[in-house]
């Protein structure tokens, strides 16, 4: 179970971190 959580964790940080980039990428624009 704990395995999961942190799995999800990760998940959710790779998430915000494509979305970080996408915003920066847009802003270039």
């Amino acid at each position: 179970m704990k395995s999961l959580e942190s799995q999800l964790e990760k998940q959710q940080k790779d998430l915000s971190e494509d979305h970080s980039s996408l915003l920066l990428h847009v802003k270039q624009f």
